[in-house]
């Protein structure tokens, strides 16, 4: 597997004056999934469908836990290179309307890695 470096905003790194690649599962299954979960569903024009649908399932009043915490399994689980995911930990707030999610994914290669709602996946545990 291999794709082109991202920052951790998400655009092409360009800091080496050129295009970097990046290969390795564990690598490339982190930018994926942290890409992943940054586009909310119906923002890409090509296919409205790519996405979190975090308009109809999380901005909601008195969303479901449960529900949202198996939809963010499950997209972990249609990105290449996860064999599974072994934890999520959610952290809802009602007042303040916020929500946050960790989860810990197990890669093809056995590494695992960690991230989530709002923050980058990193690789935690190299694959040996």
């Amino acid at each position: 597997m291999s794709c082109f470096l991202m920052t951790s905003s998400g655009d092409l790194d360009f800091s080496t004056g050129n295009l970097s690649i990046v290969r390795g599962v564990a690598q490339v299954t982190a930018q994926k999934l942290t890409a992943l979960y940054s586009i909310a569903q119906g923002e890409w024009f090509i296919d409205g469908r790519l996405g979190v649908p975090y308009v109809t399932q999380v901005l909601i009043k008195n969303p479901s836990l449960s529900s949202i915490s198996t939809m963010l399994i499950n997209i972990a689980q249609k990105c290449p290179g996860v064999a599974a995911v072994s934890s999520i930990k959610m952290n809802y707030t009602p007042n303040a309307r916020t929500l946050g999610a960790t989860l810990t994914i197990i890669t093809n290669d056995g590494a695992v890695l960690s991230g989530g709602l709002g923050q980058p996946f990193i690789v935690t545990r190299q694959a040996t």
